[in-house]
C-alpha cells in the first residue's frame, strides 16, 4: 500500500516494522480493493531523532502512516479518514494526536490544518532522502463529564 502512496523510496517501513505490537493499522476499502490506510501507535509521541523508536506518552496517538492511493486522492477520502482518526482518539480518551509529514507534502499539511492540527516543530533530515519533516499536533479537549 505505502509503496503505491508514497513516491519517495524509504517513506514506508518494512513489514516487520508494522508487525510490532504497538502499531495499529486500519485499511480503507472500496469493494475488495485497499485504497487507503492509517497506522498509528497508542500512547506514543514523535521523536526528534527518526532513528529512535517513538517514546511512550500516555494519552497521545502518533500516526506512523496516513495514506491514500494516488488514484483516489483529492476525492474526500483523506478527510473521512482524518475524521475517523479524531473520533477514534476522542472515543478512547486520547488528548493529543501527532503526525510527522514531509515539508513538501502540501496536501497532507493542508488536510491536517483543516482539522485543527498546528505545526509543533521541524525535524531536520527526517526522511531517508534527508528531506525535513513537520511535526503537527492536534490537542483534543477532554470529554465533558457528568455533573450531579
Amino acid at each position: 500500500m505505502e509503496q503505491k502512496c508514497y513516491p519517495q523510496k524509504g517513506d514506508y517501513g518494512k513489514p516487520s516494522f508494522y508487525a510490532r505490537q504497538e502499531i495499529i493499522s486500519f485499511w480503507v476499502m472500496k469493494g475488495k480493493r485497499r485504497i487507503g490506510s492509517i497506522s498509528f501507535m497508542r500512547h506514543h509521541t514523535y521523536n526528534e531523532n527518526p532513528d529512535i523508536w517513538p517514546p511512550r506518552c500516555h494519552g497521545a496517538i502518533f500516526t506512523i502512516s496516513f495514506a491514500v492511493i494516488p488514484r483516489y486522492q483529492h476525492g474526500g477520502i483523506g478527510g473521512i479518514m482524518m475524521a475517523w482518526l479524531i473520533a477514534y482518539a476522542r472515543t478512547h480518551g486520547f488528548m493529543k494526536i501527532y503526525s510527522t509529514i514531509r515539508v513538501s507534502n502540501m496536501a497532507s499539511i493542508a488536510l491536517h490544518k483543516k482539522f485543527g492540527f498546528t505545526v509543533k516543530s521541524l525535524i531536520s533530515q527526517c526522511y531517508t532522502d534527508a528531506e525535513n519533516g513537520f511535526v503537527l499536533e492536534l490537542a483534543l479537549p477532554p470529554k465533558a463529564g457528568c455533573s450531579s
